[in-house]
Order: C-alpha cells, then sequence, then structure tokens
C-alpha cells in the first residue's frame, strides 16, 4: 500500500495565510525579537536560562482570548461561516460541524488551561533604543529588553512543544474580512482538501479556531508588534517544559518554563549566545551600574567576557520615572 505524502507547507498556506507569510518572512530574513521586561526578571532568566509561560487569563490585556472568542463567533455568524463549510464539506462531509463542535466543547478548557510567553519584533530604528512605549507598559522603573535570534521563536514546536505565532490586531470586521479570505482559499483548494485524511483535516479546521483565538488583540496594542510562543497544556503534552507554582505580583500561580539551551535540557542543540543576540538596558535611575551587572550575568551563562560587554548596550531614551 502506498504511503500518502501530505504537503503540509500547502496546508499551513491554506488555513493560516497570514501568520504563514510572516513566519516564512522572519525565518528568511533573520528577524530579530525582544522580551521586555523588568530587570528582575531579565536577571533570572540569564541565570536559569528559562523563560517562563504564564496563563492566558493573567495577561496584562484583561479581554485575552475573550476578544478573539468574540470575533470568531461573529465571523463565524455571517455569510464567511456558510463559505467556510461548504468549502470544507465538500472536501469532507460533515467535517465543518464536527469540527466545530469539538472546538466549541475545548473552548472552556483552552481558556483556562493556555499558557502565553510574548516578544515583540525588534526593529532596526529600535536597535539601541528599544521602544518606549514597552518600557513604559513592561518595563517598570528598571526595565530590561532581552535581543532573542529568530531561529529560538520559531524553531520552539519541534523542540519543546509549544508553538510560535505572530499576533494580529483585528476588530470584529477586521476579523471577517480575515476569515472571509481564508474562506476563499479553502474554496479554492477543496479538491486538494478532499486528498488530505480526515483525522489530519480535522485537526487543521481545529487548530485554525484556536490560533484564531489566542493570536488575534485589540487593534490599541497594535505597536507592540508582539508574538506568541503558547500551549494549551491539556492539547500539547511536553517533556521539555517545566510545570511549577509561583507567586507573581502577589498571586501564586503555575508558570511552565521553557529551557533557552543545551546546558539546561540536552534534548535542545542551541548554546545562551546562540539565544541571546544582546541586552539593552532601558531607561532607569543608574543605567551604568546595570549594564556592567548584565556583562556579568552573561559571562556567568557562559559568554566571553568580551563579547558579553558587546551585547550589552544602554538605551539613550531620556525617560525619568517619577
Amino acid at each position: 500500500m502506498a504511503i500518502q505524502v501530505v504537503d503540509f507547507a500547502r496546508l499551513s498556506k491554506v488555513f493560516y495565510p497570514v501568520a504563514y507569510r510572516k513566519i516564512q518572512g522572519a525565518r528568511a530574513k533573520a528577524k530579530s525579537f525582544v522580551y521586555y521586561t523588568t530587570a528582575e526578571v531579565a536577571e533570572s532568566v540569564i541565570k536559569y536560562r528559562q523563560v517562563w509561560m504564564r496563563n492566558a487569563l493573567s495577561m496584562n490585556d484583561y479581554m485575552e482570548i475573550d476578544h478573539g472568542r468574540d470575533c470568531l463567533r461573529d465571523a463565524l455568524e455571517s455569510r464567511v461561516g456558510v463559505r467556510m463549510k461548504a468549502a470544507l464539506d465538500a472536501a469532507h462531509a460533515g467535517i465543518w460541524a464536527q469540527s466545530y463542535d469539538k472546538f466549541r466543547t475545548m473552548l472552556p478548557g483552552i481558556k483556562r488551561d493556555t499558557y502565553i510567553t510574548c516578544v515583540s519584533e525588534h526593529l532596526t530604528k529600535e536597535r539601541t533604543l528599544g521602544r518606549l512605549s514597552m518600557w513604559r507598559a513592561y518595563g517598570a522603573k528598571s526595565g530590561v529588553a532581552l535581543v532573542l535570534n529568530s531561529e529560538a521563536i520559531l524553531s520552539e514546536e519541534s523542540v519543546v512543544g509549544a508553538v510560535s505565532s505572530p499576533v494580529e490586531y483585528l476588530d470584529s470586521a477586521g476579523f471577517r474580512r480575515a476569515m472571509a479570505n481564508v474562506a476563499s482559499g479553502l474554496h479554492a483548494e477543496r479538491d486538494f482538501l478532499a486528498t488530505i485524511p480526515r483525522p489530519l483535516l480535522e485537526r487543521y479546521i481545529f487548530e485554525m479556531l484556536r490560533y484564531a483565538v489566542l493570536c488575534v488583540k485589540h487593534p490599541g496594542f497594535a505597536e507592540e508588534r508582539e508574538w506568541r510562543i503558547f500551549v494549551t497544556n491539556f492539547l500539547q503534552h511536553s517533556d521539555v517544559l517545566e510545570r511549577t507554582v509561583h507567586t507573581v505580583r502577589g498571586t501564586p500561580q503555575h508558570v511552565l518554563k521553557i529551557p533557552m539551551c543545551k546546558s539546561v535540557n540536552s534534548k535542545l542543540k542551541r548554546s545562551f549566545a546562540d539565544v541571546v543576540q544582546g541586552v539593552i538596558i532601558g531607561p532607569c535611575a543608574f543605567p551604568d551600574i546595570a549594564a556592567r551587572a548584565f556583562q556579568d550575568l552573561l559571562v556567568g551563562a557562559g559568554m566571553d567576557p568580551e563579547d558579553a560587554s558587546r551585547r550589552v548596550s544602554i538605551s539613550g531614551i531620556p525617560l525619568r520615572h517619577l
């Protein structure tokens, strides 16, 4: 019996056209990402070579997930949902209702049990200064930004079990247009979709709906240019992610810890120096003191002293914390 070869790239283009294009573009350009946080958190990341994923319900956008859920519901109750159902059912009869019902049943669990860590695109014009709005939002009175290699962000699924995706900033009308584009792609590729084994196609439909809920934010957050690494714990098993309890800003909660390099987990092939390209010291009271401290932290993480010195810079934004 011949083994069917599935064109997974073509499937991804159909179900995630925008995300697929952005991910391929980020890989081709070796785009850097940046993790804005407080000095205390950055110190912990470097010392332990781990990044924490926190529950989506604890994110700073208090409408996290609910916004995506509402946009998805509005789109699928419109003509867009009818077209999507027709295209998918033409490939496999009844597959849309079966997949959508499964998603709706699991949505409360997805909302409760998804863990996320967020990074931003690192723009060329921000190489030395960073982004003022991000310092204000995430840096507190002594912010630090860790500049990260794109490969470390975009290869997490195969290594640690989490997935990476760009965030789209859409209101209900914009989301409906985006889903209409997906529906058009499904119609154009319905003959191809008919060749895909039903269980695999069901999985892609379910994942399209999960991504739609988890990777859409209110347009007011668009300047963040966010990408997400996320995992829904009860759906994605990982032997690499460490689950533990920590108190964060006074609230005891579970966190998942992503190992950053082979010195933390032997399944990873990259070194810490491969992951962290640089450290930007944000606007703070004692930037020179902080810079020297972070140079030593990088040396402690395995970098050569001269290399560590080159990788630490100080943002020149004259922001005073009152």
